[in-house]
C-alpha cells in the first residue's frame, strides 16, 4: 500500500505487517491508505499528534467482518532501570465472533483473560527481566486451545516490546 499524509505519499510499497517510522511534528493530519491494487483510498483518517510524543498507527480490520479503520496508540518510550516493559495488541483475527482470547503463558496461566480485539495493555506490562514465553488461546478454554504461540522472547532491563496479534485465524 502508499500511506500518504496530508495528500503527500510518506511509505510507498509499504507491505502487511511491516512498521515504519515516519517523523512529524505535531499538528492534524488526514492519514489515507491505499492499495496499489487498487489505487483508491481504502482507509482515510484525521489524527491529532502532540509534539514530543511517539505514536503507533495500525491499519486494520479486514472490510467484512471488522470495518478498516486507523487504530492510534500512545507509545510509552520511557525505560524502566528495574523491570521491562511489554504491550500486547489485539488487532486479529479477521473472523466474526471469534475475537476474543486469552493471553497464556506456555505453561497455561491465564494472564489476559478475554482480552477483546481493538484492546491492548495500558498501562505497558512492567516484567521483571527474563525469558518469556506466551500464547494466545480461545477464550474460555483455560489456555488449553491454544490459537498462537508466541515466539519466546528474553527481555532486559530498560527494554519497552510490542508484540501485535495480526492477520487472519490461520
Amino acid at each position: 500500500v502508499t500511506v500518504r499524509v496530508n495528500g503527500g505519499d510518506a511509505i510507498t510499497g509499504f507491505k502487511f505487517g511491516d512498521i515504519q517510522q515516519v517523523n512529524l511534528p505535531g499538528g492534524d493530519y488526514l492519514i489515507e491508505i491505499i492499495p496499489d491494487i487498487l489505487g483508491t483510498v481504502a482507509i482515510s483518517a484525521s489524527v491529532t499528534l502532540e509534539d514530543d510524543m511517539q505514536y503507533t498507527l495500525a491499519a486494520i480490520g479486514d472490510g467484512a467482518n471488522q470495518s478498516q479503520d486507523l487504530f492510534p496508540m500512545v507509545d510509552d518510550t520511557q525505560p524502566l532501570t528495574d523491570s521491562a516493559k511489554r504491550r500486547v495488541t489485539h488487532l486479529a483475527p479477521f473472523a466474526a465472533g471469534m475475537a476474543r482470547v486469552d493471553i497464556c503463558t506456555d505453561d497455561g496461566t491465564e494472564i489476559i483473560p478475554d482480552f477483546d480485539f481493538k484492546e491492548f495493555t495500558d498501562p505497558y506490562l512492567e516484567l521483571p527481566a527474563g525469558d518469556y514465553d506466551l500464547v494466545i488461546a480461545l477464550d474460555g478454554t483455560s489456555c488449553s486451545t491454544v490459537a498462537f504461540d508466541i515466539p519466546s522472547v528474553r527481555l532486559m532491563n530498560g527494554d519497552i516490546v510490542d508484540v501485535f496479534a495480526i492477520g487472519g485465524a490461520n
